[in-house]
């Protein structure tokens, strides 16, 4: 019984963690374009070492912000991307003829660019997870352990397509911008699986 309780308890805490940060995209590009901004400011000083102030502004008060409001901006910061927001971007896919999408893959493939393909692979892989995370939570509290054994394995392989997909779509340029969300989401999912396993070991006769 206790074992089942902490099943229902970690396949709540998997969906859950389908709306924590997983990924930034642009993370490593907005530091280059702040970089750059900081270099061009510096540049203009050196050839206006006196600029000429016309007007002082008054510094603008700081507004402390509401204690849950700071809470719902690190679980959902709008700089970064969680999993159900690469799933709808495949949900989006379907909107674009099957024609277009395959011509925008063979150019690109002619000119051994595949970063089109992993990108959109890396996101219908995030649309099975958020599909199958969904499906556990659901089959946890019935008799079919089974399935929560097989979509708990098959959300672990998916998640390691992501991440390799997501060194090839050419976004990537530094570990930071794979987010505190993608290592709690492999390790739930690494313990959702150890746990059904072993609840399938305890009832062998559970149907399927």
């Amino acid at each position: 019984m206790k074992i089942t309780f902490t099943l229902h308890f970690f396949c709540i805490i998997a969906f859950l963690l389908l709306f924590c940060p997983f990924y930034d995209s642009c993370n490593g590009k907005g530091m280059k374009e702040k970089a750059a901004e900081v270099t061009e400011a510096a540049s203009t000083l050196e050839t206006n070492p006196n600029p000429i102030i016309t007007e002082v502004e008054k510094p603008i008060p700081e507004v402390e912000q509401p204690f849950l409001n700071s809470i719902y901006e690190f679980i959902d910061d709008g700089a970064t991307q969680n999993a159900l927001e690469f799933a709808w971007l495949t949900v989006d896919f379907f909107e674009v003829s099957f024609q277009e999408f395959k011509a925008d893959i063979k150019k690109s493939v002619t000119k051994n660019d595949f970063s089109i393909l992993f990108f959109w692979l890396k996101n219908f892989a995030f649309l099975l997870i958020s599909i199958f995370t969904f499906l556990n939570v659901i089959l946890c509290f019935t008799s079919k352990l089974t399935f929560v054994y097989r979509f708990s394995k098959w959300n672990m392989i998916l998640l390691l397509v992501t991440i390799i997909c997501v060194f090839l779509e050419g976004f990537f340029e530094q570990l930071s911008q794979i987010k505190w969300g993608y290592y709690c989401f492999f390790i739930n999912s690494i313990v959702i699986f150890y746990l059904s396993k072993k609840l399938q070991k305890i009832n062998p006769d559970s149907p399927d």
